[in-house]
């Protein structure tokens, strides 16, 4: 945001029911229904280790095509 890049929090409904708060919250505090802490933080760690942070799960046309 201080940056000016725009950024997008959405779900695919009707996948899953839109819950607006509910993908606030999540994107803040980053914890899955099940209490996980996704992966690491990239806004607080050394920029050059982006690319090394666990892809945990990869979900396609709402299949988990990829999980840890």
């Amino acid at each position: 945001m201080e940056k000016g890049v725009p950024f997008t929090i959405h779900n695919d409904t009707p996948v899953v029911p839109p819950d607006m708060m509910r993908l606030l919250w999540v994107a803040v505090n980053r914890e899955t229904r099940k209490g996980t802490i996704l992966g690491v933080n990239p806004l607080t760690i050394d920029p050059k280790t982006i690319k090394d942070i666990p892809v945990l799960e990869t979900i396609s046309h709402g299949k988990t095509i990829y999980k840890r």
